[in-house]
């Protein structure tokens, strides 16, 4: 009798354990699938600077994303507008995106800058931290998209 129920408990635990996993990775797919849906969203994500300059990101699905910038050029001395298209992977709330060197122009005539940063993802903002390579000197980077 107390055999039957010490392996009564030990199946019903058995069972219970086998159970949770499965919820807890349904409940997460289903806050993931919640974040990934803004991410794409129509209007674009934008970062203003103190500076005046500006950044947008837009997520066009399918791992791509696309940016624009308008910052000022490496003497300061005049603004200049970049466009460049690049890559992005999510990972629950992380988000890394990347820009290969040259993958756009910018106003000034100069190919668009490697840039790449990692963003935790609230569903409403975008905290990055990142780099990008100018002329041989690496800029680091922390900005918050909206």
């Amino acid at each position: 009798m107390r055999r039957k129920s010490i392996l009564c408990g030990l199946a019903l635990l058995a069972l219970t354990i086998a159970a949770f996993p499965r919820s807890a990775v349904a409940e997460d797919k289903g806050r993931n699938a919640a974040v990934a849906e803004p991410l794409t969203r129509s209007k674009c994500w934008t970062s203003k600077i103190d500076t005046g300059a500006t950044r947008t990101m837009c997520f066009v699905g399918s791992g791509r994303v696309k940016m624009n910038n308008r910052n000022r050029t490496t003497d300061e001395k005049n603004w200049s507008t970049c466009e460049w298209e690049g890559l992005y992977v999510q990972t629950d709330a992380k988000v890394t995106v990347a820009f290969a060197p040259g993958s756009g122009k910018c106003s000034n005539r100069a190919a668009a800058p490697q840039w790449a940063a990692t963003c935790d993802f609230s569903g409403n903002d975008l905290e990055c931290q990142g780099s990008s390579i100018v002329n041989g000197k690496i800029y680091e980077l922390t900005l918050t998209f909206k």
